[in-house]
């Protein structure tokens, strides 16, 4: 089976979790485009100052006017930074789309920020990192199968691309990851997601 999120060196799903349309609320709904189903729903307290990666797919244009996660844990001083990088053939990052700016991360709920973003047909990266090992997220595990390590053994499935990153603004052309965390379950672990401002 072809990886195609691999670290640096190395070369799709269809459907969208949620769906704005799908909703009873004048407030649209988050989706991550063309990560397929949803897998399980998690709280992850992921390392600070790492930098994370997870793909999406466009499969039409698609406007965006919020990016945001949920804390599920906050810590004192807690801040994040949440982006969408364009990629290459081997998903690593090349130019920023948007950085979100800080988010609160010192307490608990949904934090976003406002972005104005069309995305064309294609595969992009969803970035996230914060400073503190003691903020933890609701993670959503969704069913892109972002391929297998080479070695295989136990925990196979590539879940997300990562890379050790102090925390800052983040860069204009994406610093490639070197490492890729993996688990004995399939799916890609999303910490940030999108809404769309046009279905």
């Amino acid at each position: 089976m072809a990886n195609i999120f691999r670290p640096a060196g190395g070369g799709s799903s269809s459907s969208a979790v949620g769906d704005s349309r799908f909703n009873l609320s004048s407030t649209p709904n988050w989706v991550i485009p063309g990560a397929g189903s949803p897998l399980s729903i998690t709280t992850v307290p992921p390392s600070g100052n790492f930098l994370f990666y997870a793909p999406i797919r466009i499969d039409k244009a698609q406007s965006f006017d919020r990016i945001g996660t949920e804390i599920v844990t906050a810590a004192a001083s807690g801040l994040t930074r949440l982006g969408i990088y364009n990629c290459d053939t081997d998903l690593q990052p090349t130019s920023l789309i948007v950085d979100s700016g800080d988010l609160d991360s010192s307490t608990t709920g949904v934090k976003s920020a406002t972005i104005s973003v069309t995305l064309q047909p294609g595969r992009y990266l969803l970035a996230m990192v914060n400073n503190s090992n003691g903020i933890a997220f609701r993670c959503i595990k969704a069913g892109m199968l972002a391929g297998l390590l080479p070695t295989l053994g136990s925990s196979p499935y590539v879940i997300r691309g990562t890379l050790a990153f102090s925390y800052a603004a983040l860069p204009s052309t994406g610093p490639a990851f070197t490492a890729q965390n993996s688990a004995s379950t399939p799916g890609v672990e999303y910490y940030a997601l999108l809404r769309l401002s046009t279905p």
